[in-house]
């Protein structure tokens, strides 16, 4: 089946899709505009979420946010990596549970 070509509307509109939304952040206690921090990443694995400390550590020494976000964000991201490695090691436990499940019926 041939594709139908896109018009002109249809792309504009589909591009205008595309564009990611970044929320506007204001500070409680001045009042002023935070600038955004720059993309969400994934943080699937323990090696994202040391990526995510290191980039909000830039962010903080640069004074692209506060000090006191970044604290704030950094006790959340080491929250969260705990949380990962408690998984991995639960997933790890069950799989050598399983490993010796299997040798322990071939006896």
């Amino acid at each position: 089946m041939a594709k139908r070509k896109q018009t002109e509307g249809e792309a504009s509109q589909s591009a205008h899709k595309r564009k990611r939304h970044v929320p506007k952040v204001i500070d409680g206690e001045t009042g002023s505009l935070v600038p955004p921090i720059g993309r969400i990443t994934r943080l699937k694995n323990v090696k994202s979420v040391r990526a995510e400390l290191a980039r909000i550590y830039r962010s903080a020494r640069t004074g692209l946010i506060p000090p006191e976000v970044a604290t704030k964000l950094a006790y959340v991201l080491r929250e969260l990596r705990d949380t990962i490695e408690v998984a991995d090691l639960e997933e790890q436990v069950a799989d050598l549970r399983r490993e010796i499940a299997v040798l322990s019926a071939g006896r």
